[in-house]
C-alpha cells in the first residue's frame, strides 16, 4: 500500500479531474513526466498491436466459481459467462439471459436461443442449475454467500431458469452472475475465450461459438509467482493490463506509455461511531458530524480522484440514485454542536490509503472546531477493539452487495453491527424500500435523521493499460475487465 500510495501522489493531478467513469492519458499529465511523448508517437504510428497480454496464475484454482485468486477469477470470467451481470451504474443486464422477469421473490431467467459452450454443445437450464449448485456446495467460493438467499432454483425446462429467494430485494437479478460451466464443472465455458497455445505458450483465442465475438484475436497469459515483478512485467511491455487490486502494492512510475482508467466501485470507506457514548448516542451529532466532513475535498486530497464523495451508503453512480435531486439544501452549521470535542478514530495499520483518508477527516473536522486523535491498531487488534467499543469513531471499508443493500452495516442484528445499533423504525423503512412503498429519497432521509454510521466515498476500481488498448467500457464489481467483447487494439 505505500507503494500505491506513491502511484497516488504522482497521478493526484491527474485523476482531479476524473468524474464517476473516467479515462486518463497520461500524455497530457504529470505522468508525461515518464514518457517519451515524441518517441512513443512515433512508435504507436508505425505498430498496430494484434495482441494483448494480462496476468494469470496457472498453478491456482482454475474453477471460475471457486476460485479466490483474484487475477485468475477476472480472467476465468473471459471463459465463462453468468446469466446476468451489472454494469458501470449497477444496473443488472442479460449476458446469458435473453430476459429475466421477477414476480415478488421469484425471477425467471429466459436463456438466449441457440447458446452452446465452447465444444459446440448446448448451454441449458440444467447446466446452470449444476453451476449454482457447485457455488452453493463450496463454502469457499466467492459466490457461496449470495446462494444463501436462495430458497430454491431449477430447470423449468432446458431453456428455463427459475430462482426463489428467500426475501424480496430490489435488484435480485444482480445475485444471478454466477459463472455458468458445463456440467457445473470447470473445464468448458460458454464466454467470448478459450484457452488455447500458440508458440508454447498460454493464450486465450476467441471463442467462435460465442454469441457475441470479441475483437482481440489472441490473448497471452502471463505468470508470475512474484506479484512484485508485475511492475516490471508491465513496463517491460510483457504485460498489458493492471487492475489496482493487482497492483495495490505496486508503484507504477514506468516509461511505458500507458493509460488509466477509472470506474465505480461498491467499496464504501465509512466512519463508525461507539453508540455506546453519551454524545455520539444522541443522532443529532452523528448528523453534525456528517455535515461537517467536506467528501468533495476528501475524495480528491486524501484519495486524489480514486473516490466518489458519498453522503449516503448508496455507490452516487448507482443508477437509481440519478433520482435524487442534484443539489442539497443547505444544512444546519455543526460548529455549535461540536466546537471544542475531541474524538478518538480507530485505524487499520498497514493501509497508507487509510490512514492518508484520517489524516483527511482529522484535518477536515477541525472547520468545526473538533479534534480527531487518529490510533493505529493492527488489523487483527483493530478488528477486535471494534467489536469490543475500544474507540469514540472508527475508520471502516466494506464492499457492498451487488444489490447496493448496506442495511448489514447498521440494521437490527446485521453481520458488520458491531455494537448493536438498532432503530425498527429505521429497518421498516428499508422494508418499505425494498416493497417499493417509499422512493429512496424518503428512505434517504430517513437514513439521514437517524446517521447510523457515516459514509464517507465510495473508492474507485483503477486500471493501468498500454495505450494501444481501448474500449473498456461496463468495468464493475463483478468484472474489472468490463464487457471485454468491446476492447479494441490499435
Amino acid at each position: 500500500m505505500k507503494k500505491l500510495r506513491i502511484l497516488i501522489l504522482i497521478t493526484a493531478l491527474v485523476m482531479l479531474l476524473c468524474g464517476c467513469d473516467a479515462v486518463v492519458d497520461p500524455q497530457s499529465s504529470v505522468l508525461g513526466a515518464y514518457v517519451d511523448s515524441e518517441n512513443n508517437q512515433q512508435d504507436s504510428e508505425e505498430a498496430v498491436k494484434t495482441e494483448m497480454s494480462v496476468l494469470y496464475y496457472k498453478d491456482m484454482d482454475t474453477n471460475p466459481v471457486t476460485t479466490t485468486c483474484y487475477a485468475n477469477s477476472e480472467l476465468l470470467k473471459l471463459i465463462y459467462s453468468p446469466l446476468v451481470r451489472v454494469d458501470d451504474t449497477f444496473k443488472p443486464y442479460c449476458v446469458l439471459a435473453e430476459s429475466f422477469t421477477r414476480d415478488e421473490t421469484t425471477v425467471t431467467v429466459k436463456l438466449r436461443s441457440g447458446l452452446v459452450f465452447s465444444d459446440g454443445s448446448a448451454v441449458t437450464a440444467t447446466d446452470v442449475v449444476k453451476s449454482f449448485d457447485t457455488a452453493k456446495n463450496n463454502a469457499g467460493s466467492p459466490y457461496n454467500r449470495q446462494t444463501s438467499c436462495m430458497t430454491r432454483y431449477y430447470a423449468q425446462d432446458e431453456q428455463t431458469f427459475v430462482c426463489v429467494f428467500s426475501r424480496q430485494v430490489g435488484d435480485v437479478e444482480a445475485m444471478l452472475d454466477i459463472p455458468v460451466m458445463k456440467n457445473g464443472e470447470a473445464g468448458i465455458g460458454c464466454g467470448p475465450y478459450v484457452f488455447s497455445e500458440k508458440n508454447g505458450k498460454n493464450v486465450l483465442v476467441v471463442n467462435e461459438q460465442y454469441f457475441e465475438r470479441a475483437n482481440v484475436p489472441v490473448i497471452y497469459l502471463v505468470e508470475t509467482k512474484n506479484d512484485e515483478n508485475i511492475t516490471n512485467l508491465f513496463s517491460a511491455g510483457e504485460l498489458d493490463v493492471i487492475s489496482s487490486a493487482q497492483s495495490s502494492s505496486l508503484s507504477l512510475t514506468s516509461m511505458r506509455d500507458y493509460s488509466i482508467i477509472s470506474a465505480p466501485s461498491n467499496n464504501l470507506i465509512y466512519i463508525g461511531v461507539n453508540y455506546a457514548s453519551e454524545f455520539l448516542s444522541d443522532p443529532a451529532v452523528r448528523r453534525a458530524l456528517s455535515v461537517a466532513l467536506d467528501r468533495d475535498r476528501l475524495a480528491e486530497q486524501s484519495l486524489v480522484g480514486l473516490a466518489d464523495p458519498a453522503r449516503y451508503p448508496f455507490n452516487p453512480c448507482w443508477y437509481r440514485m440519478s433520482q435524487m435531486p442534484s443539489s442539497v439544501p443547505d444544512a444546519e452549521n455543526p460548529t455549535p454542536l461540536l466546537s471544542g470535542k475531541t474524538f478518538s478514530m480507530l485505524v487499520p495499520s498497514g493501509s497508507d490509503i487509510k490512514k492518508a483518508v484520517a489524516d483527511g477527516i482529522a484535518e477536515n473536522l477541525k472547520s468545526a472546531q473538533v479534534t480527531i486523535n487518529i490510533t493505529e491498531a493492527a488489523p487483527d487488534e483493530f478488528e477486535a477493539a471494534v467489536k469490543s467499543g475500544a474507540y469514540d469513531l472508527y475508520l471502516g471499508e466494506t464492499a457492498i452487495s451487488r444489490t447496493m443493500d448496506p442495511t448489514f452495516l447498521y440494521k437490527t442484528g446485521g453481520s458488520m453491527n458491531y455494537l448493536g445499533f438498532s432503530d425498527e423504525g429505521l429497518d421498516a423503512e428499508y422494508e418499505k424500500l425494498k416493497n417499493g412503498e417509499i422512493s429512496l429519497s424518503e428512505y434517504l432521509s430517513a437514513f439521514s435523521e437517524k446517521m447510523p454510521l457515516i459514509p464517507v466515498v465510495f473508492r474507485k476500481n483503477v486500471m493501468y493499460c498500454d495505450k494501444n488498448i481501448t474500449g473498456f467500457c461496463d468495468m464493475s464489481p463483478w468484472n474489472s475487465f468490463g464487457n471485454f467483447t468491446a476492447v479494441k487494439l490499435k
